[in-house]
Order: structure tokens, then sequence, then C-alpha cells
């Protein structure tokens, strides 16, 4: 059976079903291709959530830095906060943000991608 058209969720997991059995709690069906409307068996595989939004951040289709609606501050502050000396708290009312923003920057858990060189 083939299902024509856009790949839901539904007709993914049957075909993944129909053809490899019962998908495990807790796994989803992950795409190799990068494309979620496919529904190739080839392109389809199993996983966990994290393994999903990791797949995101790996092949560049999740925000980053300035491109991220959330953020606050531009790439040449966030590179500043990483080499400044100054603390926290003082850094935070300069640019607007809470100190512990400033504390995940220089943990390296945001703005991982600019490293601390």
């Amino acid at each position: 059976m083939f299902f024509v058209g856009v790949g839901n969720d539904r007709s993914k997991r049957y075909l993944y079903e129909k053809n490899y059995g019962k998908i495990p709690d807790g796994l989803i069906i992950r795409h190799k291709c990068d494309n979620p409307n496919c529904i190739n068996l080839a392109h389809l595989e199993l996983g966990t959530h994290k393994q999903n939004a990791q797949d995101c951040i790996d092949r560049g289709r999740q925000p980053v830095g300035e491109k991220h609606h959330c953020n606050k501050l531009t790439e040449e502050q966030a590179k500043f906060i990483l080499k400044s000396d100054i603390g926290p708290r003082e850094l935070g009312r300069k640019y607007g943000v809470a100190h512990t923003t400033i504390i995940r920057i220089r943990q390296r858990k945001k703005w991982k991608y600019l490293g601390g060189d």
C-alpha cells in the first residue's frame, strides 16, 4: 500500500509498523532525508524526541544567535560577554538581560557555537 500526497504522522507510523513491526513506546519516526513529508521507508528511522531535536540542530534547521526570535543580544555582544571580566549583574544591566543569561553564555549553554576564543 502506498499513500499518495503529503505524509503525516499516521501514514508514516502505519508504513513503518507494517514493514518493520510495532514502534516501541517512547520512540518516534525520524527522517534521514530531513523532509518531514517524506514517506520513503528507506528514509525513516526510529529515535527519541531528543535525537530528533539534535538532528534539527546538527542540520542547521534551528535558528541560533541573532536569528532566534527570543534573543535580545547581538553576536558582537555575546562575544564581548565571553571575553569580558565584568561581573554578570553589571553586564546584565548593561544589555537589559538577566544576570543568569550572562552566566549561561559564559558556561557555553547559550551562544555555544561562538566558542570561547
